[in-house]
């Protein structure tokens, strides 16, 4: 079963956790950048963030899960206990997304979609990608078989899901970007931190 919804209020803390001890979580960091860095930079400097944050984890880094995602000025990371998969794009409304959507949404989704409204393409497109990677897998040629809309719904890809349990997807609005992840656990798990370049 995949639950999708979005939250509304979410407090972004400045401060990094000191300390991260063991238990039930899902963690977002996310590091605003300046305007025109690479991919290979942003990879770069995700790594090496990845790997700072890590050493706050009592767990041994290699029982935890993490997922990035990168976006033109942003950087995205999620670490969990489980299964964990995070996607953020900035909004580009000038985007012509019919024939994406057309190719990698559902009947319902694409009736959802405005034509105008690029909000709603991008929440379901990071939703996709979010349960995706979570789920293992990179993009399939039956995404429109990944449900985005808000509720829950039966997961109807076996190959991909296989036994795994049910799935929690949130996505979350920051300023021009979307953000969604998806994780085993429910949103009173999430924890969201909003880094800078002089941190960890």
């Amino acid at each position: 079963m995949i639950h999708n919804s979005e939250l509304k209020d979410v407090f972004f803390s400045r401060n990094m956790p000191k300390h991260k001890s063991s238990g039930t979580f899902t963690d977002i960091y996310v590091l605003p950048q300046q305007n025109g860095m690479k991919r290979v930079e942003q990879k770069i400097v995700a790594k090496n963030f990845l790997q700072e944050i890590l050493l706050r984890y009592s767990q041994p880094s290699n029982s935890l899960h993490t997922s990035k995602s990168y976006a033109a000025d942003c950087i995205a990371i999620s670490i969990s206990d489980g299964d964990v998969g995070i996607d953020i794009a900035q909004l580009n409304r000038d985007l012509d997304f019919q024939d994406i959507a057309e190719a990698c949404f559902s009947v319902k989704e694409i009736r959802a979609l405005d034509s105008a409204n690029a909000v709603m393409f991008f929440r379901n497109w990071t939703r996709k990608e979010a349960i995706l990677k979570a789920a293992g897998v990179g993009i399939i040629e039956d995404m429109q078989h990944i449900p985005t809309l808000d509720g829950s719904h039966d997961a109807i890809l076996p190959a991909v899901f296989q036994e795994k349990s049910d799935y929690h997807v949130y996505t979350v609005r920051i300023a021009d970007h979307l953000l969604s992840v998806c994780s085993h656990n429910t949103s009173q798990f999430l924890n969201f931190y909003k880094l800078s370049t002089s941190e960890p």
